[in-house]
């Protein structure tokens, strides 16, 4: 079987569902990308900042729309060298603002 790989990021903490501000132990990017792999058996790899998100919603909105307008590009946790071995690499992350 060729291999599979989900690349995505996601956020816990406060998230914006269903109208409402809420508390989430696990991100909703990784809820979907789990059942996913579950299904097509596909390797996993979050993509996670040196510098974690903040924690309350507003203001972690308005630090990513800063961030979006300088282009920044945080620094990462853990980078895959080589993805030569995977026939399918999927991106997947949060819908934001």
């Amino acid at each position: 079987m060729q291999k599979c790989l989900i690349l995505y990021f996601s956020r816990e903490g406060e998230n914006y569902v269903n109208g409402k501000v809420v508390k989430l132990e696990k991100g909703n990017t990784k809820r979907v990308v789990e059942m996913i792999s579950s299904i097509v058996d596909c390797d996993l790899f979050q993509v996670e900042r040196v510098i974690g998100y903040i924690e309350n919603d507003k203001e972690c909105v308005k630090q990513e729309m800063k961030d979006d307008q300088q282009v920044a590009r945080p620094v990462l946790k853990h980078v895959i060298k080589d993805v030569s071995s995977y026939k399918t690499i999927v991106l997947a992350g949060p819908i934001r603002w």
